[in-house]
C-alpha cells in the first residue's frame, strides 16, 4: 500500500538536503548531452544524404537491432547500479565497487554471448535477416560487436554518473559522440562511406571511448577483481523483474522497423529510418523536461499537488508543442529535399505521423509516466504490454498494405492509446483515488545513456 508519509520524507530530502549546485550540475550535463547528441544527429543526416535510401535503411536496421538488444538487457543493469550505487559510494565504497564490478562482468558475459550467437546462427537465416546482402556475415558481426561495445561503455559511464564525476562523464561522452562525427566526416571526404563502414564506426567508437574512460577511473575501480556472489545474485534478482518490462518497452519502440523489414523492402526501411531520425528531435526537449522537473514529482505528489504540477506544465507545453507541430508539418517536405535529397521526399508524410506521435509523448506524457514509474511500475509494465500488442497486431495488418505509412499510423495510434491510459491513471493517483504499489526508492541521477538515432 502507498504511504504518503514515506513519500513526504523523500520529498523533504530531495528539496531541502540536496544542494542547489547539484541541480545546476545536472542541467549542465543535460545541456552537454543534448549538444553532443545534436551533433551526432547532424552527422546521421549527412550519412543518409550520402548513403541514399537503401544504404541508409541497411545501416538504420542494424542500428535498431543493437538498440533493441541493449535496451532489453542493458537498461535493467543500468537501473540495478543506479538503484543502490549513489548511496553505497557515500557510505560503503567497497560494497559499491562490488556492485559496479558485478554489473560489469554480467555485461561482458552477455556481450560475448551475443557475439557467439552471431557466429553460430545459420548462414541462411543471417542472409535473410540482413537483406540478403553478400556481406551479411560482416554486418552480423559488426552488429554484435556494437552490442558488446555499448555494454562496456555503459559500465564506465554508469560509474561516473553515480559518483557525480560529471566532468569525466562529459569527456568520455565527447570522445564517443565526437569520435563518431569525425569518422563520418572523414569517410565522406574520402568517398568511403558505405552501409558497412557506417555501421563499423558506430560499433567501434564505443571501444575507443571505453579505453579512455578506463584510464580515468580511480585505481581501486580499475583493479582486476572477480564479481561478488552476493551482488551478482542481488542484481539478477532485481533485473529479472525489470527485464520483462524493459524488453517489452524496447520491442514496443523498435518493432515497427523490424516488421517493416520483414513485410516490405529495404527501400521502405530507409524511408522510415530517415523520417524517424527527424521525428525524434522533440525527445531532446523531453530530456530537459525530465531533468528539471523529475526531482519535483515526488515532493509534488507527497503534497497532493501532482495534478497541479501537471496542469502548470501543460499550460506551457501545449502551446509550445502546437507551434512546433505547425512549423514542422509545414516545412518538412522542404527539409527532406534540402538536407537529405529528393530521393527522401517520400519520407515527408511518414514524418508527419511520426513527429505527432513524438509530440504526444513530449507534451502530455512525461510527468504522468514518471509518476507511474515511481509509484506503480507493475502497471506501467501492463500498459507497455498493451502497446506492444497493439503495434504487433496493427503492424501485421497495416504494414504489408501501406508500408512505411502503415508503420507510422500504427505507432501514432499506439502512442495515443498508451499515453491516454497513463495520463488517466496518473491523474487518479494524483487525486489519491487508487491503490498504489509500494516500491523501494533510491536517489538517482538522471541522464539516459542511450543516444538518439
Amino acid at each position: 500500500m502507498y504511504n504518503r508519509a514515506f513519500f513526504g520524507d523523500i520529498g523533504f530530502r530531495v528539496t531541502e538536503d540536496v544542494p542547489s549546485k547539484t541541480f545546476s550540475q545536472l542541467l549542465w550535463v543535460s545541456a552537454g548531452r543534448i549538444a553532443l547528441v545534436g551533433t551526432w544527429f547532424l552527422a546521421t543526416i549527412l550519412m543518409g544524404r550520402v548513403l541514399g535510401v537503401v544504404g541508409f535503411g541497411v545501416y538504420g536496421y542494424c542500428q535498431t537491432i543493437i538498440k533493441l538488444v541493449t535496451g532489453c538487457v542493458g537498461d535493467p543493469l543500468d537501473m540495478a547500479v543506479m538503484r543502490q550505487g549513489p548511496l553505497l559510494l557515500k557510505g560503503d565504497r567497497p560494497k559499491a565497487l562490488q556492485l559496479v564490478r558485478s554489473a560489469f562482468w554480467i555485461r561482458v558475459v552477455l556481450g560475448a554471448l551475443v557475439l557467439l550467437i552471431a557466429v553460430a546462427v545459420p548462414a541462411a537465416l543471417l542472409r535473410k535477416t540482413f537483406f540478403g546482402r553478400a556481406d551479411f556475415q560482416l554486418l552480423a558481426m559488426l552488429t554484435a560487436a556494437g552490442v558488446l561495445g555499448d555494454f562496456l561503455l555503459r559500465s564506465v559511464l554508469g560509474y561516473f554518473q553515480i559518483g557525480e564525476q560529471f566532468g569525466r562523464f562529459i569527456a568520455v561522452d565527447s570522445i564517443w559522440q565526437g569520435g563518431r562525427v569525425v569518422c563520418v566526416l572523414a569517410l565522406v571526404l574520402l568517398g568511403k562511406l558505405t552501409p558497412v563502414s557506417a555501421l563499423a564506426l558506430y560499433a567501434i567508437t564505443p571501444y575507443a571511448a571505453f579505453a579512455m574512460a578506463f584510464f580515468l577511473l580511480p585505481a581501486d575501480v580499475r583493479r582486476p577483481a572477480p564479481p561478488h556472489r552476493h551482488q551478482l545474485i542481488d542484481i539478477l534478482h532485481y533485473s529479472k523483474w525489470m527485464v520483462a518490462g524493459l524488453a517489452m518497452a524496447a520491442a514496443y519502440e523498435r518493432l515497427d522497423v523490424l516488421l517493416l523489414k520483414y513485410f516490405r523492402t529495404d527501400y521502405d526501411v530507409g524511408i522510415y529510418i530517415a523520417a524517424l531520425a527527424w521525428a525524434v528531435i522533440p525527445d531532446f526537449i523531453n530530456g530537459i523536461v525530465q531533468t528539471v522537473l523529475g526531482p519535483k514529482i515526488a515532493p509534488a505528489h507527497a503534497a497532493g499537488k501532482f495534478n497541479e504540477l501537471q496542469r502548470t506544465y501543460l499550460k506551457y507545453a501545449i502551446p509550445t508543442g502546437a507551434v512546433f507541430a505547425l512549423i514542422a508539418l509545414t516545412i518538412c517536405g522542404w527539409v527532406f529535399r534540402t538536407f537529405m535529397s529528393d530521393e527522401f521526399a517520400a519520407a515527408t508524410n511518414v514524418y508527419r505521423l511520426l513527429v505527432l506521435s513524438t509530440l504526444i509523448n513530449t507534451v502530455f506524457v512525461p510527468l504522468p509516466e514518471a509518476l507511474m514509474n515511481f509509484v506503480a511500475p507493475k502497471r506501467v509494465t501492463v500498459y507497455t504490454a498493451i502497446g506492444l500488442l497493439w503495434v504487433a497486431v496493427g503492424g501485421v495488418i497495416f504494414i504489408p498494405l501501406y508500408g512505411a505509412i502503415g508503420a507510422a499510423m500504427v505507432m501514432l495510434s499506439a502512442r495515443i492509446l498508451v499515453g491516454s491510459i497513463i495520463m488517466i491513471q496518473a491523474h487518479r493517483i494524483g487525486e489519491n483515488k487508487s491503490t498504489i504499489e509500494s516500491v523501494p526508492l533510491a536517489v538517482q541521477l538522471p541522464g539516459h545513456l542511450e543516444e538518439a538515432t
